[in-house]
Protein backbone atom coordinates (compact mmCIF):
# COMPACT_ATOMS: atom_id res chain seq x y z
CA UNK A 1 0.00 0.00 0.00
CA UNK A 2 1.78 3.12 -0.99
CA UNK A 3 1.76 6.20 1.24
CA UNK A 4 -1.00 8.02 -0.24
CA UNK A 5 -3.69 5.16 -0.10
CA UNK A 6 -2.54 4.44 3.69
CA UNK A 7 -2.91 8.08 4.79
CA UNK A 8 -6.58 7.66 2.48
CA UNK A 9 -7.62 4.52 4.41
CA UNK A 10 -6.24 6.38 8.07
CA UNK A 11 -8.61 9.28 7.35
CA UNK A 12 -11.31 7.65 6.13
CA UNK A 13 -11.39 5.57 9.32
CA UNK A 14 -10.51 8.23 11.36
CA UNK A 15 -13.87 10.27 9.53
CA UNK A 16 -16.03 7.27 10.10
CA UNK A 17 -15.18 6.58 14.15
CA UNK A 18 -15.88 10.32 14.52
CA UNK A 19 -19.39 9.77 12.81
CA UNK A 20 -19.87 6.69 14.48
CA UNK A 21 -19.42 8.32 18.00
CA UNK A 22 -21.27 11.02 17.37
CA UNK A 23 -24.37 9.65 16.11
CA UNK A 24 -26.36 9.69 19.48
CA UNK A 25 -25.68 13.18 19.73
CA UNK A 26 -26.51 13.82 16.11
CA UNK A 27 -29.53 11.63 16.16
CA UNK A 28 -30.81 13.44 19.65
CA UNK A 29 -30.35 16.72 17.85
CA UNK A 30 -32.34 16.12 14.97
CA UNK A 31 -35.42 14.39 17.40
CA UNK A 32 -35.20 17.89 19.48
CA UNK A 33 -35.39 19.80 16.81
CA UNK A 34 -38.52 17.52 15.60
CA UNK A 35 -40.23 17.85 19.08
CA UNK A 36 -40.12 21.51 18.96
CA UNK A 37 -41.47 22.06 15.60
CA UNK A 38 -44.27 20.61 17.24
CA UNK A 39 -45.62 22.76 19.12
CA UNK A 40 -45.04 25.43 15.86
CA UNK A 41 -47.00 23.27 13.51
CA UNK A 42 -49.96 22.41 16.75
CA UNK A 43 -49.53 18.88 15.86
CA UNK A 44 -48.02 15.51 16.03
CA UNK A 45 -46.63 14.11 12.48
CA UNK A 46 -46.32 10.71 12.12
CA UNK A 47 -45.59 9.09 8.40
CA UNK A 48 -45.54 12.73 7.33
CA UNK A 49 -49.07 13.31 7.88
CA UNK A 50 -49.72 16.15 10.69
CA UNK A 51 -52.07 15.13 13.25
CA UNK A 52 -53.60 18.65 14.79
CA UNK A 53 -54.02 18.88 18.31
CA UNK A 54 -57.53 19.25 19.85
CA UNK A 55 -58.17 23.07 20.29
CA UNK A 56 -58.42 24.28 24.06
CA UNK A 57 -61.98 24.88 25.64
CA UNK A 58 -63.23 27.95 25.99
CA UNK A 59 -62.35 31.75 24.31
CA UNK A 60 -59.23 32.60 26.77
CA UNK A 61 -56.31 33.68 24.55
CA UNK A 62 -57.59 33.11 21.18
CA UNK A 63 -54.52 34.00 19.19
CA UNK A 64 -52.27 31.84 21.26
CA UNK A 65 -50.98 28.46 20.26
CA UNK A 66 -51.99 25.38 21.47
CA UNK A 67 -49.37 23.84 25.05
CA UNK A 68 -47.69 27.41 24.85
CA UNK A 69 -48.12 30.05 27.39
CA UNK A 70 -44.65 30.90 28.46
CA UNK A 71 -42.79 28.63 26.61
CA UNK A 72 -41.42 26.45 29.11
CA UNK A 73 -42.89 23.23 27.91
CA UNK A 74 -41.41 23.32 24.47
CA UNK A 75 -37.86 24.35 26.28
CA UNK A 76 -37.15 21.89 28.45
CA UNK A 77 -37.65 19.09 25.63
CA UNK A 78 -33.89 18.00 25.74
CA UNK A 79 -31.14 14.98 25.41
CA UNK A 80 -31.81 13.81 29.08
CA UNK A 81 -29.48 10.29 28.13
CA UNK A 82 -27.47 8.94 25.43
CA UNK A 83 -24.64 5.66 24.94
CA UNK A 84 -22.89 4.38 22.30
CA UNK A 85 -26.14 2.93 20.61
CA UNK A 86 -28.77 5.19 21.89
CA UNK A 87 -30.53 8.49 23.28
CA UNK A 88 -33.66 9.70 24.84
CA UNK A 89 -35.21 12.55 24.48
CA UNK A 90 -37.53 14.13 27.62
CA UNK A 91 -38.85 17.02 29.56
CA UNK A 92 -38.99 17.40 33.32
CA UNK A 93 -41.77 19.51 33.37
CA UNK A 94 -44.35 17.94 35.68
CA UNK A 95 -47.11 18.25 33.51
CA UNK A 96 -45.41 16.95 30.13
CA UNK A 97 -46.16 13.45 30.90
CA UNK A 98 -50.28 14.77 31.32
CA UNK A 99 -50.09 16.36 27.52
CA UNK A 100 -48.06 14.31 25.73
CA UNK A 101 -50.26 10.78 27.14
CA UNK A 102 -53.48 12.69 27.86
CA UNK A 103 -54.65 12.27 31.60
CA UNK A 104 -58.21 12.27 33.99
CA UNK A 105 -56.98 14.10 37.11
CA UNK A 106 -59.54 13.16 40.07
CA UNK A 107 -59.03 15.94 42.70
CA UNK A 108 -61.12 16.61 46.16
CA UNK A 109 -62.25 19.68 46.38
CA UNK A 110 -63.67 21.34 50.00
CA UNK A 111 -66.07 23.94 48.96
CA UNK A 112 -66.95 26.79 52.05
CA UNK A 113 -70.13 27.46 53.17
CA UNK A 114 -72.02 30.19 51.51
CA UNK A 115 -75.21 32.24 51.54
CA UNK A 116 -76.99 32.99 47.95
CA UNK A 117 -80.58 34.20 46.90
CA UNK A 118 -83.03 31.97 44.92
CA UNK A 119 -86.42 33.78 43.92
CA UNK A 120 -85.81 36.62 46.61
CA UNK A 121 -85.27 34.07 49.28
CA UNK A 122 -81.77 33.98 50.87
CA UNK A 123 -80.32 30.28 51.80
CA UNK A 124 -77.33 29.20 53.92
CA UNK A 125 -74.90 26.57 51.88
CA UNK A 126 -72.95 24.22 54.22
CA UNK A 127 -69.49 23.37 53.45
CA UNK A 128 -68.45 20.43 51.70
CA UNK A 129 -66.52 18.18 49.55
CA UNK A 130 -66.47 17.48 45.82
CA UNK A 131 -64.61 15.24 43.61
CA UNK A 132 -63.99 17.13 40.35
CA UNK A 133 -62.67 15.58 37.33
CA UNK A 134 -59.94 17.15 34.62
CA UNK A 135 -59.77 15.73 31.33
CA UNK A 136 -56.78 16.62 29.58
CA UNK A 137 -56.65 15.67 25.83
CA UNK A 138 -53.99 13.63 23.96
CA UNK A 139 -51.61 16.13 22.43
CA UNK A 140 -48.41 13.98 21.92
CA UNK A 141 -45.35 15.98 20.88
CA UNK A 142 -42.48 13.21 21.82
CA UNK A 143 -42.55 9.77 21.22
CA UNK A 144 -41.33 7.42 18.10
CA UNK A 145 -41.98 8.52 14.49
CA UNK A 146 -40.17 7.30 11.43
CA UNK A 147 -39.75 10.54 10.09
CA UNK A 148 -37.63 11.78 12.88
CA UNK A 149 -35.50 8.57 12.16
CA UNK A 150 -35.16 9.66 8.25
CA UNK A 151 -33.94 13.51 9.36
CA UNK A 152 -31.56 11.59 10.92
CA UNK A 153 -30.66 8.70 8.59
CA UNK A 154 -30.35 11.99 6.13
CA UNK A 155 -27.83 13.77 8.32
CA UNK A 156 -26.23 10.61 8.86
CA UNK A 157 -25.49 10.14 4.99
CA UNK A 158 -24.74 13.78 4.63
CA UNK A 159 -22.08 13.54 7.08
CA UNK A 160 -20.57 9.88 5.33
CA UNK A 161 -20.65 11.76 1.80
CA UNK A 162 -18.92 14.81 3.51
CA UNK A 163 -16.19 12.20 4.73
CA UNK A 164 -15.87 10.22 1.03
CA UNK A 165 -15.47 13.61 -0.45
CA UNK A 166 -12.82 15.13 1.69
CA UNK A 167 -10.67 11.78 1.18
CA UNK A 168 -10.87 12.21 -3.13
CA UNK A 169 -9.76 15.30 -2.99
Amino acid sequence: MSGSAANDANAMRAGLKRIYDSLPDIAGGKAVAFFKMNFRRQGWVYNATLNKWVPRKGKLDPGRNILVKSGTLSRSIRITRTGKDFVAIGSDVPYAKAHNEGAQIIKRVNVRGFSRNIRGKEQQVKSFSRNMKTVIPQRQFLGESPDVYKSAEREFVRQLEEVLKSIKK
